[in-house]
């Protein structure tokens, strides 16, 4: 497997074991990363307003957070639906923020770290907590017990996978949670470099002609 593409400065983890990843910047956009050749992927994305990172080519795509929370979900959620088309492999790791612009953000029940190695957690509720465990989230102490990690040995394509069956049932349970993969804000890309264009022969300037 080639070595994680930068995204920005950042080590762009956990984004290329699934055909699409979707996951949570840090400014609470989403980011899109397509790991197979699938041009109709592009195309809807495109067409949802996600922006392709200009630093690279591997297939990532931003949607920024915009002034709605509600819109932002509604239009990653049909992005979502509609690349089912095409691929079950998609892996959402998105954890978006649980507050509309301007109101009070409130604490997650459960907050996942796959920046660190092995991935951790911490879990506030006990109906969290038990879910972490039911899914190889070890205890390792912490805060009045609430911190968790997995195994040493998990590999990355397994980290993703509990992930993202962990974050579903936490959702079933009524738990929220934020997962970190340390992704930054998008900024404005620097400019794309020019390549020189040939000038024809016949349009060079070349002097005034003799016979």
């Amino acid at each position: 497997m080639p070595p994680p593409t930068a995204l920005h400065g950042a080590p762009a983890v956990f984004t290329d074991h699934a055909h699409i990843t979707f996951a949570t910047t840090d400014d609470g956009g989403t980011l899109a990363a397509v790991a197979a050749d699938l041009p109709p992927a592009h195309r809807i994305l495109l067409a949802a307003g996600f922006t392709p990172d200009g630093h690279h080519s591997s297939g990532h795509y931003r949607l920024p957070p915009g002034p709605s929370l509600t819109a932002h979900l509604i239009t990653v959620a049909e992005v979502y639906a509609t690349l089912l088309r095409y691929t079950p492999y998609i892996a959402d790791l998105t954890s978006p923020q649980v507050h509309e612009k301007g109101q009070p953000a409130s604490d997650p029940d459960v907050r996942i770290d796959l920046t660190t190695s092995p991935a951790t957690a911490t879990a506030s509720a006990a109906r969290a907590r038990e879910v972490l465990i039911r899914y190889g989230w070890a205890a390792t102490g912490g805060p009045a017990g609430g911190a968790y990690a997995l195994p040493k040995e998990t590999s990355e394509s397994d980290t993703v996978a509990i992930t993202v069956m962990t974050k579903h049932n936490l959702h079933a349970v009524g738990a929220s949670l934020t997962i970190a993969l340390g992704i930054p804000a998008m900024t404005s890309p620097p400019p794309a470099a020019v390549e020189p264009v040939p000038i024809p022969v016949q349009a060079r300037a070349t002097g005034p002609r003799t016979r």
